[in-house]
Formats: structure tokens, C-alpha cells, sequence
């Protein structure tokens, strides 16, 4: 009976061993997330030459404790990707500040100015989707020296702890008409060291960014700098996409999508009339996007734009163009004109449109959008999008706006149903525990049987 019963434990201890194996440990390091400030909308609407404050928050996200050296984010650097840049600049001069993470002022506001590059940036999506360039601009906070023990913390020290989040202001000055985007991002280190060459000394860092100082899993005991895994370098060479890294190491992954991140849109319109008598200005905009998963949303991140379709607005007939329909009361922008093709704001900008209406006398107006789909394309939305209902009363002279008019479509779609990302893992591991449990239940049934008197 003694034996059945450590033969048991051991068969229980040897099953819950081969379950574990399909969940390898996973080490701590530091994490970081983005978002706009709450009263940030996540679009903004401006006339030529306006601008606007934009505040940014980055947060490192690790769950561990606030003195934890090794969590801690060092040598802070952020960015910003404009797409479609001739149409939004921003000014270089910018403000940090850190908060803890009870939400209170720990360091700053710190003046900070930025940099700003041109770089050549590859969108996700089919081989087809052509590059773009875009403006980079990137803020750094100095650190004057490492912070390798908590004993050297005080409340000025320009590093991010578990669970605090720096403040990054910016100001977004509109340039033109049409329809931009900014990405918002962790900016990654440039610096690469093989297995085995780890840093230990900071001054052998030259590009200095999102660092920490941690050991790696395993029994060393030796502390390296390492990077932040989720931060992000837009564009190598020699991997013809961007870059984050794999955690605890400097091994660098080639992704266009799989970094900490968030998006703004900009929405650019003509001033009201030129500012010179009380009419508005109707501002609509949206995107033709290849819809990855086919289920109708368009996610800017990792779905892309499609250059090249037919999009026309149309009064509320469904027939006659809307400036023809209500001729005399609305006037069609020539920036854009009507119909437009999506992805003409200067190529920059893949598979948006706008559509722009000036001298907009008041009174209610209905308009519907639509897209012409050529043969081989199946749509995932509406290909008619409307009634769209707008209000103009000029008082005071007002500019209304219209946005996220998305239309997708995939090149060829399966009938019936949606077609779902799945882990491969997560498929067949039913059906390896199950697998298991029948060998360890068969295996443990024999040797019953055997010793049995």
C-alpha cells in the first residue's frame, strides 16, 4: 500500500511537471504603456495655422515594487511619428514631468528640446503597401548619472520606478488640409551586443535610451544594461522594418506593430471663409483600409490603408454630388475636390480621404459617402455610408466635423463567417494534457497491475 501511494505522488508530481513545461517561467523586467492624457481627445480638429497642446502619458507598467532597481526605466527618451508630415509640425521645444505613482508631482516639469529626423517608416501589410517617410521627433531626458541602488534615490532622480509615469507636452501646429497621424512610442536604443557581450559599464552605450540595469533569469549574478523590450526604433536597415527587442536580452525583433504605442488623428480643415464673414466649413474624413481580420473595424495599428479607390460625397438624393446638390449654400474645397481617391493627401498618408466643404451657409444637410469597389475586391463594410445629419446654424461661425468614415475590404473572403487570429498553443494544448494524462494513467494502470497480489 505504501508503495501504490508514493508510486501515486510521484505520477501526480511527474503530470504537473510536464503542465508547467508549457508555461516556461517568465522573469520580470520592465514594461511600458502609452496613452493620450484623459483630456486629450484621441482626434483633434484644427483650421490652417491653429495649434494645440497634446499631452502624452508613458507609464511603466511592471508590477513590482516602487524601489525596485531593476524595473526601473532609465535614460528616458519618447517620440513621435508624424505621417503625412507636411501637414502637422511641432514645435521642438517641449515639457516632461514625473509622477509617481499616487498621481503626485515627484520631479519637473523639466524643459526638454526635442529632435527631429526624417525616416523612412514601412507600414504593416501586404508586400504591395508602398514605404513611407515620416517626421520623427524625439525628446530625451538627461540623466546625469545610473541608478544602480535604491539607496541612491531622491525625488529629482530622472528615472521611471514601478508604477510611475512621465508627462510629456507637446505643441501640434496644423499646416495644411487633410487628415494626419501621430504615433506616440518608447523610442529604442540603436546600440546592439551579442550573447555573451552584455554591458555592464553605461559609458559603453553610446545611444543611451529606455535602458535598465537587471541580472538576467538563470543563476548569474552578474547586472547588465538592458533595453526596454516594447520600445521602438521605426526603421533598420538592414531589417527593412523597425525594431523592439526580446525581454531580458539584446536581441533585436523586426516588427512594424508589436510595440508600446498610441495614436492621434489630426484633422485639418480650410479657416472659416478665411475668417472674413460668419459661415462654416464641414470637415468629413475616413479611411479605406485592407481589413485583416474581416471584421469591419478599422485598427489603425495594425491594419493599413489602400491607395486608389474612387470615393464620392453625395447630397441626400444618393445620386447628384453634394456641393451640386446643395449648389448655392456649400462650396467644395479645391484642396480635395469630389470625388477624391484615397491616399491622395501627397501619398503620405495610405488609404485615407477628406472631404472638405466651405462657405457652408446654416441650415440641416444630409450626405452620403461612397466608394467605388473594383472587380476582385470584396468589401467587409458598407460600400454606402449615411445618412450623415449636420446642423449648421453660423452662430457663431463654427467648423463641423464628420470623421471616421471607414470603409474595408479584402482581396478575396471566405463564405460565411469570420476569420479569427488563434495561438497554435492554445489549439493543440487540450489536446496535449489530455495526450499526457492518458500515457501517465495507462503507464500507472500497468504497473498496478503488476504488483498487484
Amino acid at each position: 500500500m505504501f508503495i501504490r501511494r508514493i508510486f501515486a505522488i510521484l505520477t501526480i508530481a511527474l503530470l504537473l511537471s510536464s503542465i508547467c513545461c508549457l508555461f516556461p517561467e517568465v522573469y520580470a523586467a520592465p514594461s511600458g504603456s502609452i496613452s493620450l492624457d484623459p483630456s486629450i481627445s484621441t482626434d483633434n480638429f484644427l483650421a490652417e495655422g491653429e495649434d494645440e497642446e497634446v499631452i502624452i502619458v508613458f507609464r511603466n507598467t511592471a508590477d513590482d515594487s516602487v524601489d525596485d532597481v531593476a524595473s526601473t526605466i532609465q535614460y528616458l527618451g519618447v517620440s513621435v511619428a508624424v505621417r503625412n508630415p507636411s501637414l502637422i509640425s511641432i514645435t521642438l521645444a517641449a515639457s516632461m514631468e514625473i509622477h509617481d505613482p499616487t498621481d503626485t508631482l515627484r520631479a519637473g516639469p523639466f524643459a526638454v528640446t526635442g529632435v527631429k529626423e526624417s525616416s523612412l517608416f514601412v507600414p504593416p501589410g501586404p508586400p504591395t503597401t508602398p514605404a513611407e517617410t515620416v517626421d520623427v521627433y524625439t525628446w530625451k531626458l538627461d540623466q546625469p548619472s545610473p541608478y544602480t541602488d535604491n539607496s541612491q534615490f531622491t525625488n529629482a532622480l530622472r528615472v521611471l520606478r514601478p508604477g510611475e509615469y512621465l508627462y510629456l507636452t507637446i505643441t501640434v501646429t496644423c499646416e495644411g488640409v487633410g487628415d494626419s497621424v501621430s504615433w506616440f512610442f518608447f523610442r529604442a536604443t540603436e546600440d546592439a551586443f551579442t550573447s555573451g557581450n552584455y554591458p555592464t559599464d553605461i559609458n559603453t552605450i553610446s545611444d543611451k535610451l529606455n535602458l535598465y540595469y537587471s541580472k538576467l533569469p538563470g543563476s548569474d549574478q552578474t547586472k547588465y544594461w538592458l533595453p526596454l523590450h516594447n520600445s521602438y526604433d521605426p526603421y533598420d536597415d538592414d531589417l527593412s522594418k523597425g525594431h523592439v527587442f526580446e525581454q531580458n536580452s539584446w536581441t533585436r525583433i523586426s516588427t512594424n506593430t508589436a510595440y508600446a504605442k498610441t495614436n492621434k488623428i489630426h484633422h485639418q480643415s480650410p479657416k472659416t471663409n478665411g475668417g472674413q464673414s460668419p459661415k462654416s466649413v464641414i470637415h468629413m474624413c475616413g479611411s479605406k483600409f485592407l481589413d485583416l481580420n474581416r471584421d469591419g473595424v478599422y485598427d489603425m495599428n495594425t491594419e493599413p490603408g489602400i491607395d486608389g479607390f474612387e470615393i464620392t460625397l453625395l447630397g441626400s438624393d444618393l445620386v447628384t454630388k453634394a456641393e451640386e446638390f446643395y449648389s448655392g449654400s456649400l462650396q467644395i474645397s479645391e484642396a480635395h475636390g469630389n470625388p477624391v481617391i484615397s491616399g491622395e493627401e501627397g501619398k503620405a498618408l495610405h488609404g485615407f480621404y477628406c472631404f472638405n466643404l466651405i462657405n457652408v451657409e446654416s441650415g440641416i444637410y444630409t450626405f452620403y459617402i461612397k466608394i467605388k469597389e473594383p472587380e476582385g475586391y470584396a468589401a467587409t463594410t458598407p460600400t454606402l455610408i449615411g445618412p450623415i445629419i449636420i446642423e449648421i446654424d453660423n452662430d457663431p461661425a463654427e467648423e463641423s466635423f464628420n470623421v471616421q468614415n471607414n470603409f474595408g475590404n479584402t482581396i478575396s473572403q471566405p463564405v460565411g463567417g469570420k476569420v479569427l487570429q488563434v495561438s497554435r498553443l492554445n489549439m493543440i494544448l487540450p489536446y496535449i494534457l489530455f495526450g499526457g494524462l492518458v500515457v501517465t494513467l495507462s503507464a500507472f494502470a500497468i504497473f498496478m497491475k503488476k504488483i498487484r497480489p
